[in-house]
């Protein structure tokens, strides 16, 4: 059991943050109290940046992160040869970013794909839009929250990110972990997947495919609480089930506060 093997890791587990994300749900059909109707254990909120404003209601859950702080797809025909849509596209992300902090939300998620960071053209373009947002973050105090997915497309990258989040010079640049838990291998290591990201994660999701009948267990997200644990980290976790239909959703809601309530029991 989790309490006679790892004893420190139930305590980390009740004193965690854990929470949803509705980014991988079809939107439109979230009821705007469905934060407010959660379980009391789930106390974090992650909902991409247009529904903050009071499309979902999230008073009195903490934290609540932002997502999709630029609009998908857009990056897609940003590149440096355009400084012009670059300049445009900074400025929009900062209007976000004050907007966000006047309704109390202090950590945002900035859609790069990290995992693109091996073409130098990108890596500069990024590079570009963060130091473009560095005065809001200090103003505001605001968590810029870069995400990057396991498994990673190589070890090469996984070495490569600590180096770009250096590169930023801002301490306001940090890490959200999305993990692919169903692509992992039984027995994984999370030193092994993300060595060297530690310090810089401020955020963890663990997606899955709800639609296929796919759900989280206890060794999808122990070995991170563990691993993580050592840092002082204590979340937020977020669950966030892929899905085309909210059919399942009760469901899914029930599944994973069993699955908090089994980390904390030891079971």
């Amino acid at each position: 059991m989790i309490s006679m093997i790892r004893p420190h890791v139930q305590n980390y587990v009740r004193k965690s943050s854990f929470g949803f994300s509705v980014e991988k749900m079809p939107q439109e059909g979230i009821p705007s109290d469905f934060f407010l109707e959660l379980p009391e254990r789930f106390s974090a909120a992650e909902i991409p940046a247009y529904l903050t404003e009071n499309q979902i209601l999230v008073e009195g859950l903490s934290p609540v992160h932002a997502c999709s702080l630029i609009e998908p797809g857009l990056l897609d025909n940003l590149s440096m040869s355009f400084p012009g849509l670059v300049r445009e596209c900074i400025l929009g992300i900062n209007r976000m970013i004050e907007s966000l902090a006047q309704k109390k939300i202090f950590s945002g998620v900035l859609n790069f794909d990290l995992n693109s960071l091996l073409a130098p053209e990108r890596e500069k373009l990024y590079l570009t839009i963060i130091k473009g947002l560095a005065y809001n973050l200090e103003r505001f105090g605001f968590t810029l929250l870069i995400p990057f997915a396991i498994p990673a497309a190589s070890p090469e990258i996984v070495r490569q990110v600590p180096v770009f989040l250096r590169k930023t010079l801002l301490p306001w640049v940090k890490l959200r972990l999305d993990v692919h838990a169903h692509e992992l291998v039984p027995g994984f290591s999370p030193e092994t997947l993300a060595g060297g990201m530690f310090t810089e994660i401020r955020s963890i999701r663990f997606l899955y495919l709800a639609d296929t009948g796919n759900v989280l267990i206890p060794e999808h997200i122990l070995p991170w609480i563990e691993t993580l644990s050592l840092y002082g980290f204590r979340g937020p976790y977020f669950f966030a089930p892929m899905t085309a239909s909210l059919r399942g959703l009760p469901s899914w809601i029930t599944a994973n506060e069993k699955l908090i309530e089994k980390l904390e029991s030891g079971v």
